[in-house]
């Protein structure tokens, strides 16, 4: 139905937008916003939950920024998400880059996640 296009439409663009601000929050914030409590305990209960549902979403531009935030947390939060990075790298990275059904793209993105990530030593030691 025309109604049901158009507020998937509205959902992605509001789901983008959402991930964008997420983002750019991420990037910009200073050394005392990333050791607050608060936020840790949000990344840890929502923002990790949210993740894990858009990493495998079929929108390109969802899929990459999904994944644009991962790295951001494992370079900016590695000691405080060591249990919520475990799960994203064995139960969504390894699945789609083992999944027959998942695209050139979604695999080809996984991989430049892990090029970014082991560009450091430390980090790559703590995944793998």
């Amino acid at each position: 139905p025309k109604g049901t296009s158009a507020s998937d439409t509205r959902a992605v663009r509001n789901k983008r937008l959402a991930l964008e601000l997420l983002l750019n929050t991420l990037q910009h914030c200073g050394p005392v916003f990333r050791a607050s409590e608060q936020l840790l305990a949000a990344v840890k209960s929502d923002l990790c939950v949210s993740l894990i549902t858009n990493s495998v979403s079929p929108v390109p531009k969802i899929f990459g920024l999904s994944l644009s935030i991962f790295v951001l947390l494992i370079r900016n939060f590695k000691d405080n998400l060591k249990a919520e990075i475990g799960v994203f790298i064995e139960q969504i990275f390894l699945r789609i880059l083992q999944s027959g059904n998942s695209t050139y793209q979604h695999k080809f993105r996984v991989l430049q996640v892990f090029d970014k990530l082991n560009t450091d030593a430390q980090t790559a030691l703590l995944l793998f």
